[in-house]
C-alpha cells in the first residue's frame, strides 16, 4: 500500500476541506486493504466531536474538524484535491494533478490486494435501488458502526 499512496502527489493542506469530508470511515468507503489500518488508528485515538456534529461527516475528525487518523487516512481521503477535477477549494496546491486514469490505477490496485470493501460491494448490491431502500441502508451503516 505504501508504493501506492507514495503514487499520489503531496499537497500542503491548510485543514480547512472538513466539509467534504462524508462519512467515509462510517461507510466503509475504503479498500479492505487499508480496513485494517483505518480500525487500529480508530481505536487508537480518543476522538472529541464537535457539539452538533452532524453523523454524516466523518467519525475521525475531531472537534476542530482535523482528521485524527491523518497518517492511515483512506486512498479516497488522500486523492482529494490533487485529481484533476477535485481539486480543493481552499487553494492548496498539490505537486502535480493526477489524471483520473491515474486515480484509477491507484484505487484498481488498492482492490486488488484484498478486495475492494464493503461500501463498493454495496454498490453494486444497491445500484438500482429506490430512494428508501438507500437512506435504509446509509442509516444502518452510521448506526452499526457508530464506535468506529
Amino acid at each position: 500500500m505504501a508504493a501506492l499512496y507514495a503514487r499520489i502527489p503531496k499537497i500542503e493542506c491548510r485543514q480547512k476541506c472538513q466539509d467534504f469530508c462524508g462519512a467515509i470511515v462510517q461507510l466503509g468507503a475504503f479498500t479492505e486493504a487499508e480496513r485494517l489500518n483505518i480500525e487500529r488508528a480508530m481505536k487508537a485515538v480518543d476522538i472529541v466531536r464537535a457539539a452538533g456534529a452532524s453523523p454524516l461527516a466523518c467519525s475521525a475528525l475531531d472537534r476542530n474538524g482535523r482528521c485524527a487518523i491523518y497518517a492511515e487516512r483512506p486512498a479516497i481521503c488522500r486523492l482529494f484535491g490533487v485529481v484533476e477535477g477535485m481539486t480543493c477549494p481552499h487553494g492548496c496546491e498539490p505537486e502535480r494533478l493526477l489524471s483520473h486514469a491515474e486515480m484509477s490505477e491507484i484505487l484498481n490496485a488498492l482492490s486488488a490486494i484484498a478486495g475492494p470493501g464493503r461500501f463498493a460491494a454495496a454498490k453494486k448490491t444497491l445500484a438500482s435501488a429506490t430512494r428508501e431502500e438507500l437512506i435504509k441502508h446509509i442509516s444502518e451503516s452510521l448506526l452499526r458502526d457508530a464506535d468506529l
